[in-house]
C-alpha cells in the first residue's frame, strides 16, 4: 500500500492509549528498586573479585608458594580496608623468604607474626610498621611484663611470642638474673655491664630463638637461648648436687627463656671466675672454653658480641623496629650505671658463696622435682 494514500484512509478517533499502560506505570514505580538491585549485584561482584584477590597473598603466606595470578586491573581492591597487598619477608631456618600478604594480614595474623624477625619488620614502611608493632605489643607485651609473668610461662607460651617481642623480653630477663645473682659483682663488674654482655651473648648464640638446637660432628648438642653444651649442662647439674646452685634444670627447661637465661647467667659467672673478672676473656671462654681462650681463641666471637652489645643492646638507630620496641618495653626497666648488688636484690657476690643458700634473694627458689 502506498503510504501517502493510506494516510487519508485513517479515521480520526479518540487518543491512543498504550495497551500496557498499567505495566508501564508499574515499571516506573519499580525502577528505583530495580536500580538498587542492579547496584547491589555490581557491588557484590566487585566484592567477590576483591576477596579472591585478597586470598592469593594469604595462600602464599600460609604455604610459601606463589598463588594463582589475579588480574592487576581490579582497581576496587584498593577501596577495601586491609586488602592492599604488602611485600614482606619471613625467616625460616635462617633464610629470608619473600611473601605477598595483605595489610590486614600484617595487622591481624599471629601465624605471620611468628614467621617474622625484627629485621623483617624493618622492611615494612611506616605507618603500617608502627601499627603492626603496636598490635604485637598489645597482644604479647605480657612476655616483657616481669617476674610474675615469666614464672607462669611455659616453653609453649613462648612459642606464641613473636621474635621481636621475645628479644626485648630476653634482654629484660638478662637484667633480672644479673641482679638476682649479682652476676660479676664479686669482680667489681657493674651490673649494667654484666647484663648487657649477657644479653649480647644470648643474641649471638641463638638470635633470641628459644628452641634453638645445634649438634656438632661429635653429637654434642647446644640447647636454647644460651646454647649450653652437654658438658656445660652436666657441670650445672653437678653444682646443684653439691649444693652450690639452688636450681636443677631438666633438658626441656632449656627451651623456656625463664630458666634458660638463668642458666646462661650462671655459666657466664663461672667463666668470669675462671677469667678472674676479665670480661673479654670470659666471653671468649663462653664460646671456646677457658683453656682455648687463654691461648687466644675466640677473637672473632668476642668482636661479634661486642658489636651487638654496642649496636643493639645499648644502641639506637640500627633498626627502627628494635628502637620502637625498646622504647615501648624496655625504657623503664634499664639497670642504672653503677648499680650495686644490694640494689639488685642480692647481698653478696655470687662467685664467693653458694648461690641461693647464704644469699637473700627476691625470687622464689627454683628447684625442680626431677
Amino acid at each position: 500500500m502506498d503510504p501517502a494514500s493510506s494516510a487519508h484512509d485513517v479515521v480520526p478517533g479518540p487518543p491512543l492509549v498504550p495497551r500496557f499502560g498499567r505495566l508501564s506505570r508499574m515499571t516506573v514505580a519499580l525502577s528505583p528498586l530495580v536500580g538498587d538491585v542492579l547496584a547491589g549485584a555490581v557491588a557484590a561482584g566487585l566484592f567477590l573479585l576483591a576477596a579472591a584477590a585478597a586470598l592469593v597473598p594469604r595462600l602464599e603466606s600460609a604455604f610459601g608458594a606463589p598463588g594463582p595470578a589475579v588480574a592487576a586491573s581490579v582497581a576496587p581492591l584498593d577501596l577495601l580496608p586491609g586488602a592492599r597487598p604488602v611485600a614482606v619477608h619471613a625467616t625460616e631456618s635462617w633464610e629470608k623468604i619473600p611473601l605477598r600478604v595483605t595489610a590486614e594480614d600484617l595487622l591481624e595474623d599471629p601465624t605471620l607474626w611468628n614467621r617474622m624477625n625484627f629485621d623483617d619488620w624493618d622492611r615494612i614502611p611506616d605507618p603500617l610498621r608502627t601499627q603492626g608493632l603496636e598490635r604485637l605489643v598489645t597482644r604479647h607485651g605480657r612476655a616483657a611484663a616481669g617476674e610474675a609473668a615469666w614464672e607462669s610461662m611455659t616453653a609453649a607460651d613462648w612459642d606464641r611470642v613473636p621474635q621481636p617481642i621475645r628479644a626485648m623480653a630476653v634482654i629484660l630477663l638478662a637484667e633480672y638474673w644479673t641482679a638476682h645473682y649479682g652476676l660479676g659483682i664479686g669482680h667489681g663488674i657493674e651490673p649494667r655491664v654484666a647484663a648487657d654482655t649477657l644479653a649480647a651473648l644470648l643474641m649471638s648464640e641463638s638470635w633470641f630463638e628459644h628452641r634453638a638446637v645445634n649438634v656438632d660432628i661429635n653429637g654434642n648438642r647446644d640447647l636454647g637461648l644460651p646454647q649450653l653444651s652437654d658438658y656445660a649442662r652436666t657441670v650445672l647439674d653437678r653444682l646443684h648436687r653439691r649444693g652450690w646452685l639452688d636450681f636443677r634444670l631438666r633438658e626441656e627447661d632449656y627451651f623456656n627463656p625463664w630458666f634458660a637465661v638463668l642458666a646462661g647467667a650462671v655459666w657466664l659467672d663461672l667463666m668470669l671466675d675462671e677469667a678472674r673478672g676479665d670480661v673479654e676473656l670470659a666471653v671468649r671462654a663462653y664460646r671456646r672454653g677457658i683453656a682455648a681462650a687463654r691461648r687466644g681463641d675466640g677473637g672473632p666471637y668476642l668482636e661479634k658480641v661486642a658489636e651487638r652489645r654496642d649496636r643493639y643492646i645499648r644502641g639506637h638507630g640500627v633498626s627502627p623496629t628494635w628502637d620502637y620496641l625498646s622504647r615501648r618495653l624496655r625504657g623503664k626497666r634499664r639497670l642504672p650505671a653503677g648499680a650495686t648488688a644490694k640494689e639488685g636484690g642480692v647481698t653478696g657476690p655470687a662467685s664467693a658463696q653458694p648461690r641461693g643458700r647464704e644469699q637473700e634473694t627476691r625470687a622464689r627458689p627454683l628447684v625442680n622435682a626431677s
